[in-house]
């Protein structure tokens, strides 16, 4: 019997959907000891590279990556993983991803592709802001890997809307 064939298509909108189903569980967790500590927020994590891994150049699936990576980015076992474990959690990855979505949103000049991409590099600043938020190993680690770079193409190019530039100057700070 052969299994059925799931396309490329059907394989983002399943991860688009994994995420944002992962997100909207720990948005509901957070304030209950349903989990051991930091054990979700691991978890969120490992998706998020999972997903940015198997869905490189879908913005869409990057989009819920950097929200879900957003929602995890204070807690203290995500910061240590993204030095101590840099091999896969590599801060390069989401600052990547950010960079290689704004060349894409470059080409293609629709009201809504503008829009989209404009939210998609507000949440990557907001992701990179708050995972250099008072953890200097982690803001020095970005720097090198060039999220500082990332988060002025992103201000550059979007500087007439507001959300993007607030969360780009933020982020900064």
């Amino acid at each position: 019997q052969e299994s059925p064939v799931i396309s490329v298509d059907d394989t983002q909108q399943q991860m688009v959907i994994a995420l944002h189903a992962l997100a909207k569980k720990y948005n509901k967790s957070r304030n209950k000891q349903t989990y051991e500590p930091h054990q979700l927020e691991l978890i969120c994590q490992q998706a998020v590279y999972l997903a940015l891994d198997l869905c490189p150049d879908h913005d869409e699936t990057i989009a819920a990556a950097i929200s879900l990576h957003a929602l995890v980015a204070k807690d203290e076992l995500v910061r240590q993983r993204h030095i101590e474990q840099a091999d896969a959690f590599g801060l390069h990855i989401p600052v990547q991803a950010m960079q290689n979505a704004l060349k894409r949103a470059r080409l293609v000049h629709t009201e809504e592709n503008e829009l989209f991409a404009a939210e998609l590099q507000r949440k990557a600043c907001l992701l990179l802001g708050a995972l250099a938020d008072g953890n200097s190993d982690v803001a020095t680690k970005l720097v090198d890997e060039a999220g500082l770079e990332a988060i002025l193409l992103a201000l550059r190019w979007f500087r007439f809307h507001d959300e993007v530039a607030n969360w780009a100057l933020w982020s900064l700070f």
